[in-house]
């Protein structure tokens, strides 16, 4: 009896140690880096570090981060080239003793997260990748069991290349006429990311972000207030009121479908995310909005 009870306790004690080793070994989802030059790398923080009452999308993405920082060491940068990088340190205080800003500052600023450097840096020439950008950071385990899919962006000459026929038949059945369409960017020759903007009706106006696959359409709805003296009353328009899509930095398919991540820029602000097919629609999760404010000028003193 004793001996069946003791073989019960290993056999608990190794399935709970499978178990555990199991979570450690998990798929972290990648995060975005922050990246001003080659010397100045960084995850920054968009979010307090104190647990929030439920979690959220972002906090839990941060908070696992945060705890398996070391763990990231590739950078995907342009033209989907790996770029191998190391944990530097994490950044809480500014140098005088002070507490660094959460979210985006100018470089001068000392600003919450994890700073990373290039395992070599001759890997990436500043010349050759914009400064002030985002590239994503992974770990070796998402590389394994995710496919990292090709993306072919649209460019045209004459202007924008409007969304496939059969896409816009679609939606224009449940959102009504169409105004304009932009088809930005093909996805492993099989998903057609763009945008589509309708018509006002009254004082409402639609805009739909649109991933489509195997002639269908899945997407995100951005409705706001219209003002025909203000064009531009829904976010992330152009002073013409011209609806603008996301900046798709890579994607990546795994044993959940695909996982597309993106930047919104703004003049003074980026908000991240990640764009997937789950439950019948496209579901987009984005961070906070980084800012980078205008009373964070330049120190006197700095030079450019």
């Amino acid at each position: 009896m004793h001996i069946r009870l003791f073989t019960k306790a290993i056999t608990i004690f190794l399935t709970t140690v499978v178990a555990v080793v199991n979570a450690q070994s998990q798929n972290l989802s990648p995060v975005f880096m922050y990246y001003m030059n080659k010397d100045n790398m960084q995850v920054v923080y968009w979010d307090s570090l104190e647990k929030y009452e439920g979690g959220s999308w972002s906090w839990d993405l941060q908070d696992t981060f945060r705890k398996n920082a070391r763990r990231y060491t590739k950078m995907l940068l342009d033209d989907n080239k790996i770029a191998e990088v190391r944990y530097d340190r994490e950044v809480l205080k500014a140098a005088d003793g002070t507490d660094a800003d959460f979210g985006l500052r100018n470089e001068w600023y000392a600003m919450k997260g994890i700073r990373y450097t290039l395992v070599n840096p001759n890997a990436v020439h500043d010349t050759e990748y914009s400064n002030t950008s985002f590239h994503l950071l992974m770990t070796p385990d998402y590389m394994t069991s995710h496919k990292l899919l090709p993306i072919q962006y649209v460019e045209s000459e004459e202007g924008e290349t409007p969304m496939p026929a059969f896409i816009l038949r679609q939606l224009q059945a449940k959102f009504g006429e169409v105004e304009r369409s932009q088809k930005v960017a093909v996805i492993d020759n099989r998903y057609t990311y763009g945008v589509v903007q309708f018509k006002p009706k009254g004082n409402k106006v639609v805009a739909l972000e649109v991933l489509a696959v195997d002639g269908k359409a899945y997407y995100e709805v951005e409705e706001a207030d219209y003002d025909a003296q203000e064009p531009y009353s829904i976010w992330n328009v152009d002073d013409d009121g011209n609806y603008g899509p996301a900046n798709i930095l890579a994607a990546f398919e795994g044993n959940d479908g695909p996982e597309v991540y993106f930047v919104r820029w703004a003049p003074e602000s980026a908000t991240p995310g990640c764009m997937s097919l789950a439950g019948g629609r496209l579901q987009r999760n984005t961070l906070p909005g980084y800012y980078v404010y205008p009373e964070n000028p330049k120190p006197e003193g700095i030079e450019n």
